[in-house]
C-alpha cells in the first residue's frame, strides 16, 4: 500500500492543475483521507504527505491543515481537564488516537514551519523592493507601494490560518516525547515570522509610508486574544511534574538503550537526576520560545507608537519567563501563611483569658507586696536606729536602770516587727 501510495506521488508529478485529472485525483485522495480509518503509521504519513502537497498546489488556503489541527485537538483532548471534546466531529478518519501523536502532528508543524519560511521570504523580498538604498526615486516609491499592498492582504491571510491552527495545536494535551518540541520550535519559527512582519510595518513608518491596514490588525488581534494565552498555558502544562515520562515505569515513553542513544539521558550540572534528552531540549526550547513573543510584542509596542493605533489592546501580560509564576499555587501559599497567623492570633487569645496559677501574681500586686515589705523595713530600721542612739545616750544608776527596761522593751518590740514583716513577705 505505501508503494501504491508513492507510485500516486509520482503521477502528480507528471500533472499539472489545469488538467481535469489533477482535479480527479485529489477529490480521490481527499475521499481516502476522510472515509478510511487506517493505524499503519507509514501509510497515513504517505497519504496526508500527498493530500498536504496538492492542497498547495490547487489551493492558496491552509484549510486541509486546520481541519487536521483541530482532528488532532479532538482526539488528544484538551489540556484543561474539564473541557469536553467530541471526538466523533473530526474530518479525517486517517487521524486517531494511535496516529494522531507523533505522525500527524509531526507531519503538520512542518509543513506549517514550510509555508512560514515562504512567508519569510517574501517579507524579506519585499523589504529589498521597497526598502533599498537606491529606491528614492517617486516612481520606485510608488513601484514599492504597490507591491507592499499587494503582497500584504495575502501574507496576512496566510499567517491567520497558520495562527488558527496553531491555536488548535497548542490546546492538545501532547504526552510527553518528541511531539512537543516540534510543537516549541513551530510556534517559534511563527512567532518570527510575525515579529518579520511587524518590524517591516514599522520600517515603512520610519520612511512615512506607513499604513496599519485592516488585515494585519485583524491578525494582531487574533494573535493577541487566543493565541498568547495558549501558548503560555501549553508552556505551564508541559513543565507540570506530572506530565513527566515515567522512567523505566511501564508508561509510553520508554528509554530505549542503543549505540546512538547513549546520549540519551544527561546529569544536570548541581543534581544527580537524570533528565531525558528531549526534556532537556524542551527546556531550551522554551526560552527562544518566549524570546521570540517577546520580540514580537517590543516591535507591535512601537508601531503603536507610531501608527496611533492600540495594537496591544488584546494582550494581557504573560506570567511565562525562563521562570514559571504559578499564580494558584502563589495565592494557596498567601492563603496559608494567613491561616497560620489567624491560628497564632487565637492561640494568643487563649493565653490571655487563661487563669493565673497560684505560684504566679500580677505584676502590679507584686508592686504592692514589694513597697509594703519595703515599708516595714524602713520602720524596723527606724526602730533600730532609735534603739542604738538610745544606747549610746544611756547612764548607769535608776537612768541605766530604766534604760536597761526600755532595751528590753525595744527588743521585743523590734523582733515583733521582724515577724511581722517576715510573715508579710
Amino acid at each position: 500500500r505505501v508503494c501504491a501510495c508513492m507510485g500516486v506521488g509520482v503521477g502528480v508529478r507528471v500533472l499539472t492543475h489545469f488538467q481535469s485529472q489533477f482535479a480527479e485525483l485529489y477529490a480521490w485522495l481527499v475521499r481516502i483521507c476522510t472515509e478510511h480509518n487506517i493505524n499503519d503509521t507509514g501509510l497515513v504519513k504517505c497519504f496526508l504527505q500527498l493530500l498536504l502537497k496538492l492542497t498547495d498546489a490547487c489551493k492558496a488556503s491552509l484549510s486541509v491543515v486546520r481541519r487536521l489541527c483541530r482532528d488532532i485537538h479532538c482526539h488528544l483532548g484538551d489540556v484543561e481537564e474539564d473541557v469536553e471534546l467530541d471526538d466523533q466531529a473530526t474530518t479525517f478518519a486517517m487521524v486517531n488516537p494511535r496516529t494522531a501523536a507523533p505522525t500527524v502532528l509531526a507531519l503538520v508543524c512542518s509543513h506549517i514551519e514550510m509555508v512560514l519560511d515562504s512567508v519569510n521570504w517574501i517579507i524579506a523580498k519585499a523589504k529589498m523592493s521597497y526598502l533599498a538604498p537606491d529606491a528614492g526615486e517617486e516612481d520606485d516609491m510608488q513601484d514599492g507601494r504597490v507591491l507592499v499592498e499587494n503582497i500584504e492582504q495575502p501574507v496576512c491571510q496566510r499567517l491567520v490560518s497558520a495562527v488558527s491552527a496553531a491555536n488548535d495545536i497548542v490546546q492538545s494535551a501532547i504526552p510527553p516525547g518528541l511531539s512537543r518540541e516540534h510543537i516549541l520550535k513551530m510556534c517559534k519559527v511563527l512567532y518570527t515570522t510575525l515579529g518579520a512582519l511587524a518590524k517591516f510595518q514599522l520600517s515603512l513608518y520610519n520612511k512615512q509610508q506607513g499604513n496599519v491596514s485592516g488585515s494585519f490588525q485583524k491578525l494582531v488581534t487574533l494573535t493577541g486574544s487566543h493565541l498568547a494565552q495558549e501558548v503560555y498555558s501549553f508552556i505551564t502544562y508541559i513543565q507540570l511534574p506530572d506530565n513527566e515520562p515515567a522512567l523505566n515505569g511501564g508508561g509510553q515513553v520508554t528509554a530505549k538503550k542503543t549505540k546512538k542513544g547513549a546520549k540519551a539521558a544527561k546529569k544536570p550540572a548541581g543534581t544527580g537526576k537524570v533528565v531525558p534528552s528531549h526534556v532537556a531540549r524542551e527546556q531550551r526550547a522554551i526560552p527562544a520560545l518566549i524570546f521570540a513573543i517577546e520580540q514580537y510584542e517590543r516591535f507591535l509596542i512601537q508601531l503603536s507608537k507610531k501608527s496611533k493605533v492600540n495594537l496591544m489592546a488584546d494582550f494581557k501580560r504573560s506570567t511565562a519567563r525562563d521562570f514559571r509564576i504559578n499564580g494558584a499555587v502563589l495565592e494557596a501559599a498567601l492563603l496559608q501563611q494567613q491561616r497560620a497567623s489567624d491560628d497564632e492570633d487565637e492561640e494568643d487569645d487563649e493565653d490571655s483569658l487563661m487563669p493565673a496559677d497560684d505560684d504566679t501574681c500580677p505584676p502590679a500586686k507584686k508592686a504592692n507586696g514589694a513597697g509594703g515589705s519595703g515599708g516595714l523595713s524602713k520602720k524596723l530600721a527606724r526602730r533600730t536606729v532609735h534603739h542604738k542612739e538610745v544606747n549610746t545616750g544611756g547612764g548607769t544608776g535608776s537612768n541605766g536602770g530604766r534604760c536597761h527596761d526600755d532595751e528590753e522593751d525595744e527588743d521585743e518590740e523590734l523582733q515583733l516587727l521582724a515577724e511581722d514583716c517576715a510573715m508579710e513577705e
